[in-house]
């Protein structure tokens, strides 16, 4: 296969897992108060009697209590088992976690608020630039490709990949760091209570699963916009064609009319 037709192959697929990223990026992002809200959150708070042990532990009972799942848009709590869900107004730039069906010590599982907002911008930037790279991948379709393949345009694309990337990765992880530390402390309060602890435990949710799998899908777009902007700014320049010589053909002959 041709270097180009390898390239333009290989621009489709960075173009197709960007687009699945993006899609898997911002349903993780909005839950669990829009979507998914017992399913897709990044902390959960269930009945158990794992950590609250006395007399009449039975791993096998069921146990019935408040429920609490969070996320970095804000909350959603169900006072029981079977009682319907309730979740909070989802708010980038102020979410906000009700967490009153829980301990007094629940407020150590409340996410960072400014994260939600240097995510957003994670995710705005790099939704604009799966937007670049896919006019990039086919702007030989598009009717583009002078403007598209400009350097300019590469030096735009990449730099906001690679910048939305570094802001969205960053706050995840200082936001993963954090919410294990606090799981830790929730779980630790409730061991020392003893036979008089809620019935409670707390966990790290799927979403955190899910958000490692985007930045993975990610890092390959990145990646690749990098070493096809070193690739264009590297390139030697392509040679200017000679100007037709006006000299006479024969030596001592006429010129040209």
């Amino acid at each position: 296969m041709p270097d180009a037709d390898r390239l333009t192959l290989i621009g489709y697929i960075v173009s197709l897992k960007c687009w699945v990223a993006n899609i898997v990026f911002l349903l993780t992002y909005v839950a669990p108060v829009l979507h998914y809200h017992t399913h897709v959150a990044l902390v959960n708070v269930t009945p158990s009697t794992v950590l609250a042990r006395n007399v009449n532990y039975n791993p096998s009972a069921q146990v019935d209590g408040p429920s609490v799942f969070l996320g970095l848009l804000g909350s959603c709590y169900r006072a029981a088992n079977h009682a319907p869900v309730e979740c909070t107004t989802r708010s980038a730039l102020n979410p906000f976690y009700d967490v009153h069906v829980l301990p007094t010590f629940g407020h150590l599982l409340v996410p960072i608020q400014a994260v939600a907002v240097v995510t957003a911008v994670g995710i705005t930037a790099l939704g604009l630039f799966t937007i670049f790279l896919t006019a990039m991948s086919t702007r030989s379709y598009l009717g583009m490709a002078d403007m598209l393949d400009a350097t300019w345009f590469h030096h735009l694309t990449t730099w906001m990949g690679f910048m939305g990337f570094i802001l969205a990765a960053t706050s995840w992880l200082i936001t993963r760091l954090w919410l294990g530390k606090a799981v830790t402390d929730f779980n630790l309060t409730i061991e020392d209570l003893g036979s008089a602890a809620p019935q409670l435990m707390a966990s790290i949710g799927q979403a955190s699963t899910l958000f490692w799998v985007v930045f993975a899908l990610y890092l390959g777009p990145v990646w690749y916009a990098l070493a096809h902007l070193n690739r264009k700014v590297s390139a030697p320049p392509a040679a200017a064609t000679p100007a037709p010589d006006p000299s006479p053909a024969f030596p001592g002959g006429p010129g040209p009319p």
